[in-house]
């Protein structure tokens, strides 16, 4: 916005002589000086997009995310502001004890063709568990197995951070951020189920600013998931999932 500033008017002279019957010596009036000062330049949001690439420590999962938010123009306790929103994924391999998948692909004898592979009682079983199921007294079986499985973790979340400059290019920063994740169990082998859980994180690391527009940090997270179950083709499966682990992390932002 543009301030205006009027000058008072200046007399440059005095009047002179009767105002009749004589010459005026009124000396001319100046016009107002109109001073200009430059307008000050509001703080915008600014916005800006980035990446990151890390580890899960304990799940030993592979991690990456990308981000896009504003730089706010307001400080709190004297940190400069900012709010994004994260998408990320952890790609986790687990092996894991379970009862009730069946361990024989055929049961023997015709007369066994169709039967529950998931139960202990089959079309030739005369009570279940009694270990019939034909001519040989086998049965489709349910013993305990273990199995290999993939974990797809996809969280997003919104986040708050602060940010302080500690040196020219450098700056120190820290935030909170909560969402749910989304997470996909794929047995090996056939068989996958998908959950929501609820999901929460704390960052901190330290940034440096190439220019004015690309910034490089590094850091850690800490990260929070409810433990997750799924049903795979009637089998109950607790992934052994550590709910509270680390992240260690680095990556890049650019600034528009």
């Amino acid at each position: 916005m543009r301030k205006l500033t009027v000058l008072p008017l200046a007399l440059a002279g005095t009047f002179a002589g009767p105002i009749s019957g004589g010459t005026s010596t009124k000396a001319p009036v100046p016009l107002p000086i109109a001073v200009v000062e430059p307008a000050q330049t509001p703080n915008y949001y600014q916005w800006f997009a980035g990446a990151t690439g890390g580890y899960l420590l304990d799940n030993e999962c592979e991690f990456f995310s990308a981000h896009v938010g504003t730089d706010m123009p307001y400080q709190l306790w004297g940190w400069d502001t900012a709010a994004f929103l994260e998408i990320g994924y952890f790609g986790c391999d687990f092996s894991e004890t379970v009862t009730g998948f069946n361990t024989r692909e055929e049961p023997p004898g015709e007369e066994c063709d169709e039967y529950d592979k998931y139960s202990k009682k089959g079309p030739c079983d005369d009570e279940p568990g009694d270990g019939g199921g034909g001519p040989d007294n086998e049965g489709p079986r349910t013993d305990t197995t273990r199995i290999s499985y993939d974990l797809d973790i996809i969280p997003i979340t919104l986040n708050y951070k602060l940010e302080r400059q500690i040196s020219e290019n450098l700056s120190f920063y820290w935030g909170l951020g909560a969402g749910v994740a989304i997470i996909d169990l794929d047995a090996k082998g056939g068989g996958d189920d998908e959950t929501t859980t609820f999901f929460a994180q704390g960052f901190a690391g330290v940034l440096y600013n190439v220019n004015p527009d690309f910034e490089l940090f590094t850091g850690t997270r800490v990260v929070y998931f409810d433990d997750p179950s799924f049903r795979v083709d009637g089998v109950d499966v607790d992934p052994d999932l550590e709910e509270v682990d680390a992240v260690v992390e680095a990556g890049l932002r650019f600034n528009f």
